[in-house]
């Protein structure tokens, strides 16, 4: 990776000028409408579809569950994650097949935000450019905390839960700056992917080959009944840990036979784990 060379571009953006706050943010907003409409609304409430959901470990993270914001309830869950018939938030969990996956049937929706046909696609926002000044200041504190504040404000937190959170948010520094900016890049996956192989973080995904238990507390009648399933995350890849990119598309040897080959052989191979050339090896 060149380290100095993203310093510089950063620098030359901050001379001409970034965003100030959440007014600045560049997003395009789809139209009321199911033809139109956004693509997760499309999903949801014209094809019926009930098959995605967010996911265990997310929902643990803001829970105050996992990671090193424990203990620490996130306001923006009840934004991100729709709660299940029994009034509760829980993930979906990642296993070995979508057999054992529909085994768990407690599972949260995506937030009504999330799947309104109005739905706003970001490119960049006010919360992304404070976690980068953070992190290029030294993960400095000002920074992290205006970037947490900036995304629940956003997403219409509100100011008195915004004021609690942010009195008991835990110091800035790496994991910390990266985690919080993960959950602010939530429904922006690649550029969190990004993060995630540029840093390391967050350290709070189900690692592949790992083997987790989920308890769930449910109601049985009036009773509220736990129960506790074991999963193991096996992709149907082989991989030890999360992936470093895609594969060539299976036709890009037929239309371009000899610059595949080459970039094949300056990668170093054409695997999910075929490291980028920009990212340092990290135990995730």
């Amino acid at each position: 990776m060149e380290p100095d060379l993203a310093t510089q571009h950063i620098a030359d953006a901050l001379v001409k000028g970034v965003f100030e706050s959440n007014d600045d943010n560049a997003a395009i907003a789809f139209e009321n409408s199911a033809l139109n409409g956004a693509p997760m609304y499309k999903a949801f409430y014209v094809e019926n579809r009930t098959d995605f959901s967010p996911s265990y470990s997310f929902v643990e993270l803001l829970k105050g569950n996992r990671g090193t914001f424990s203990g620490l309830t996130d306001p923006r869950l009840p934004i991100y994650v729709a709660p299940n018939s029994d009034g509760l938030y829980y993930g979906v969990p990642v296993a070995d097949s979508n057999g054992n996956v529909r085994t768990y049937k407690w599972e949260s929706m995506p937030g009504d935000q999330v799947l309104a046909s109005t739905y706003s696609e970001v490119y960049m926002e006010y919360s992304e450019v404070c976690f980068i000044l953070s992190e290029i200041n030294g993960w400095d504190q000002t920074w992290y905390a205006k970037g947490v504040e900036a995304s629940m404000r956003k997403w219409g937190v509100d100011g008195a839960e915004i004021l609690s959170y942010m009195a008991n948010l835990p110091a800035a520094y790496e994991e910390n700056v990266m985690t919080q900016k993960y959950i602010a890049l939530y429904m922006q996956p690649y550029e969190a992917w990004s993060d995630l192989r540029r840093t390391g973080y967050p350290k709070t995904l189900i690692k592949p080959g790992e083997t987790y238990d989920v308890t769930t507390t449910y109601m049985d009648g009036d009773v509220p009944t736990d129960t506790t399933q074991t999963f193991t995350y096996d992709p149907i890849v082989d991989l030890s840990d999360a992936p470093s990119r895609v594969k060539y598309l299976k036709n890009e040897s037929s239309v371009n036979q000899e610059n595949l080959e080459a970039a094949i052989t300056n990668m170093g191979g054409d695997a999910m784990d075929t490291p980028m050339w920009w990212m340092t090896p990290i135990d995730y």
